[in-house]
């Protein structure tokens, strides 16, 4: 009964939760970030894992869930390499249908990497676990390594960090 229901919402979720910008769909932080110059993106949102089994049940021709793959993967891989940034990804971010990233302007979300970014890590996990592959893995080492030097520097861990890495 699960997938019948999924099979209903799927086709909803990917005409009004992703947006294409410059020829690649992303997914976006949902039906309100999809704004005039720019969508709002929550990384942690990004599912690799459970997009390849909605590619399996989602029978609407209109929706290519394996499309989200590589630019979503692409787009963890450079943002936390933006300038000042440390290679963490951020809890948000605006993406501008330019193709250019910065801070977000909408109140109250930034681009730390704390409570929504630390699901993202996970969510890749669960891809690599399940599915093995490379993007994975590369953005594992990648968003990994700061925090395995923090905590050999310091032998803890922050809840949040900034951007440029500042807890």
């Amino acid at each position: 009964s699960y997938t019948v229901q999924a099979q209903q919402m799927l086709p909803d979720v990917y005409r009004l939760d992703t947006a294409v910008i410059q020829g690649k769909r992303y997914l976006i932080a949902g039906n309100w970030a999809n704004l005039s110059d720019h969508v709002v993106i929550n990384p942690s949102y990004f599912r690799p894992a459970s997009w390849r089994i909605f590619a399996q049940v989602d029978h609407d021709t209109n929706d290519d869930w394996g499309s989200l793959l590589a630019p979503d993967y692409s787009f963890l891989d450079n943002i936390g390499k933006q300038p000042g940034g440390v290679d963490i990804t951020p809890d948000w971010i605006d993406f501008g249908y330019n193709g250019a990233t910065h801070v977000p302007n909408e109140t109250g979300l930034t681009t730390n990497n704390s409570f929504d970014a630390m699901r993202t890590i996970w969510e890749v996990a669960l891809d690599y676990q399940w599915n093995h592959t490379p993007e994975a893995h590369k953005y594992l080492v990648d968003a990994c390594s700061f925090f395995t030097n923090q905590y050999k520097a310091t032998g803890k861990l922050a809840t949040a960090y900034s951007y440029n890495g500042n807890i």
